[in-house]
């Protein structure tokens, strides 16, 4: 995990999701299904939370919300931002590896948003760990939020930002889910493979929405949008971002589940 907190050392987590058009596709597509199924006075667990955007958000809507990160950058951020709130809302912040949970008791929240862990745990079955552990702390009938890295997408994006990437071992092996000491931090995912994972466990599939779509593709354009053309590529966007047949070129996917 040291190679994980190391990047999130570095890297601006805070704004990533607002810092243009592009990644405003991911949260705003986020929030739209997220509100389809939580309601005020959930209880919400937010494994790999980073700095909080989607705590802060359902905090804010009256639900109490425990989010977890495993970088102290992004909890000190939290506590900070949580520190300068005018209003107060119910969240509490702490450090914590989204394998290990337990610190809380089985199904004792309404929601579950594990939507970090897996860009990160590379090992199978710490994988499939940190799913399980999802399911443990979550009501019957309770919802699993999961966010992945599309495996296709990601490779496609790595050839396009270099041109050498293409004679590179450690691009390739995105398709074949090797990892080695050369490779980045992240770990990438397919969406059957996700289901096949999960298929063997106590859920119910609900959707997998392709969260970003083809954005990364097209990013210049994306961002050179008036504020009235994003809202009108948003709008095609959610239209679509459902299709199977279109999972494969969002670089970001969201599964949710019921847990049986």
């Amino acid at each position: 995990m040291n190679q994980i907190t190391k990047y999130y050392q570095w890297y601006d987590e805070e704004n990533r999701l607002k810092k243009d058009n592009m990644h405003r596709v991911e949260y705003d597509t986020t929030i739209f299904y997220l509100n389809k199924i939580i309601k005020a006075n959930h209880k919400i667990l937010d494994i790999g939370a980073g700095t909080g955007a989607y705590s802060f958000y359902y905090a804010s809507k009256g639900n109490r919300v425990i989010a977890l990160d495993i970088s102290s950058k992004n909890i000190d951020i939290m506590k900070n931002k949580l520190e300068n709130l005018k209003d107060k809302v119910n969240l509490e912040i702490k450090v914590s590896d989204g394998r290990n949970l337990l610190d809380h008791r089985d199904n004792s929240f309404d929601i579950v948003l594990c939507m970090g862990p897996l860009y990160h745990i590379k090992n199978k079955d710490a994988r499939l760990k940190c799913i399980k552990e999802c399911l443990r702390v979550l009501k019957k009938d309770g919802k699993l939020i999961i966010s992945y890295i599309n495996k296709y997408a990601a490779f496609i994006n790595k050839i396009a930002s270099d041109n050498e990437n293409i004679n590179k071992t450690e691009v390739f092996n995105i398709l074949e889910n090797k990892h080695s000491e050369k490779d980045d931090c992240f770990v990438y995912t397919e969406p059957d493979e996700l289901r096949n994972m999960l298929h063997s466990l106590e859920v119910e599939e609900i959707i997998n929405i392709a969260t970003d779509g083809i954005g990364h593709m097209m990013s210049k354009a994306i961002n050179s949008y008036s504020e009235e053309e994003y809202q009108k590529w948003l709008s095609y966007h959610l239209n679509t971002c459902t299709k199977d047949i279109l999972l494969g070129y969002s670089l970001h996917g969201l599964y949710i589940c019921k847990k049986k």
